[in-house]
């Protein structure tokens, strides 16, 4: 028993189409309203742009709204990559201000891998304990819960073997208190 298929006039298709067009409702919604099939009403609507000039729509206010954050994301990862195109720290003028602060430079030359080992080693280990067991909805989310990760287990209550099995804030602690002479 096979199902006939239901004829729609030109005009019924092309009415469709305007309102899909003039109230920028969604394909699906206005398919399900008249008891149309999505993909049958957007082969429609591709032959009425078709015929009746141009492929292109207005954007909807929502999608204007979007369009505006991707761009405003766009140009905030365009300053970041420019950003780490530069040579900051490799640059004689960073050399020279860590030098003069009385601090010596992690950075290692290129190539030696483990220069940076201990640096590396945390960022891995932040990674798998915490960054990729989490789902961040916005960057803000995600500074916060790093942040009170790190001051408030990494420092404050795992044991480091680099350490000698000791708490960072130990050993900072420790450090900053002065030697009494015996």
């Amino acid at each position: 028993m096979s199902a006939s298929r239901r004829r729609f006039t030109q005009e019924f298709k092309d009415e469709l189409c305007r309102e899909v067009i003039s109230t920028s409702k969604p394909i699906k919604d206005v398919a399900l309203a008249y008891g149309v099939g999505p993909e049958t009403l957007r082969n429609w609507l591709i032959k009425y742009r078709e015929a009746n000039g141009g492929t292109e729509t207005e954007l909807t206010v929502s999608e204007r709204v979007r369009l505006k954050e991707l761009e405003r994301e766009n140009q905030e990862l365009k300053a970041e990559t420019a950003f780490l195109k530069k040579d900051v720290y490799t640059s004689s003028d960073f050399r020279t201000l860590v030098t003069s602060l009385g601090m010596r430079s992690s950075m290692g030359r290129t190539g030696v891998c483990w220069d940076n080992s201990m640096a590396e080693s945390f960022f891995s280990m932040l990674k798998n304990e915490r960054v990729y067991r989490t789902v961040y909805a916005t960057k803000t989310q995600a500074r916060s819960d790093i942040i009170r990760y790190i001051e408030g287990f990494y420092n404050s209550r795992r044991r480091h073997s680099g350490l000698g099995y000791r708490r960072p804030n130990e050993v900072h602690y420790a450090y900053q208190q002065p030697v009494t002479a015996a």
